[in-house]
């Protein structure tokens, strides 16, 4: 089984009342545990999709280290960005995107907001 396999069997362990530990009602922590593992075990999936999709075909030492390094240049980045208002915006529409799929709901950003204004 894939981490991302194993997480997600964890998180569902935390909630299975079928589980002497988990019988009668569910502490906060157990809830919020059980939520953030099932989050982790999709970056993870997404990670494991992503490196695999990036290795099908081979690669140069000198094409590795560049992406090695476009990569550090993003984690200096999201060092200047993680606070950012529109960031949060984003990373909040990760989490919720498909919720907001299924609901058949349209989201539509004012063309003042797509800019920044």
């Amino acid at each position: 089984m894939s981490l991302a396999a194993d997480l997600l069997e964890q998180a569902k362990g935390l909630l299975d009342s079928k589980r002497p530990e988990n019988r009668g009602r569910p502490k906060q922590v157990d809830l919020r545990r059980s939520i953030s593992t099932a989050y982790y075990s999709l970056f993870s999936l997404l990670v494991e999709e992503a490196a695999t999709a990036m290795v099908v075909r081979s690669f140069t030492k000198d094409e590795a280290i560049d992406i090695v390094e476009e990569v550090a240049e993003a984690h200096r980045r999201w060092k200047v960005i993680k606070d950012n208002e529109a960031t949060k915006v984003f990373l909040t529409a990760l989490i919720v995107y498909k919720l907001v799929q299924a609901s058949g709901t349209t989201i539509r950003a004012s063309q003042s907001s797509v800019r920044g204004q």
